[in-house]
């Protein structure tokens, strides 16, 4: 996990007493949806940036969509 995005999520996470399973992490990249599953939360993977669609999928996140525009209808689920 990334050392620096863990301790930023932890520290969110201690401050607004969010529940780690009740967070959504969405990201175009692998390295990020790495960090978001090693949190505990929901992870998006996002196809329209940096990452190729095989490295998203390799990272296992729980829902993959095309663009940010999409995430509207993962949230009303």
């Amino acid at each position: 996990m990334s050392s620096e995005k863990g301790a930023i999520l932890s520290y969110l996470f201690s401050e607004y007493s969010i529940h780690q399973r009740d967070f959504m992490f969405t990201s175009d990249t692998k390295a990020d949806l790495h960090v978001g599953r090693q949190m505990g939360g929901i992870t998006v993977g996002v196809l329209s940036g940096l990452d190729s669609r095989k490295l998203i999928e390799s990272s296992e996140p729980r829902f993959i969509i095309e663009n940010v525009n999409y995430l509207s209808n993962i949230i009303e689920t």
